[in-house]
């Protein structure tokens, strides 16, 4: 949902932009989730809780693959900015 929104929010960026900004807030989600998990849990430091969920999910490729199906995607996507067709042509 949070990448819909992104779509919905942001102008069409080029296709690297795309891609940093879906992962950033794909990271961004899993820590703010994560956290908001913890604290309803009752730990006394949510945001450490947090961020060693953000650690298990880098070494286990969590990340690493999220980020992967960010880059497929935005191939794929409407909204990602190409080449003019002058340029195309030269």
């Amino acid at each position: 949902m949070a990448l819909a929104l992104a779509r919905r929010f942001l102008q069409p960026l080029p296709r690297w932009r795309v891609i940093v900004t879906d992962g950033v807030l794909y990271t961004v989600v899993l820590l703010v989730c994560a956290a908001l998990a913890a604290w309803a849990a009752g730990d006394e430091a949510p945001i450490d809780s947090a961020f060693v969920t953000g650690i298990f999910a880098l070494f286990s490729l969590q990340l690493p693959a999220g980020w992967g199906l960010c880059a497929w995607r935005s191939g794929h996507l409407e909204v990602v900015l190409t080449s003019s067709p002058a340029t195309e042509h030269a």
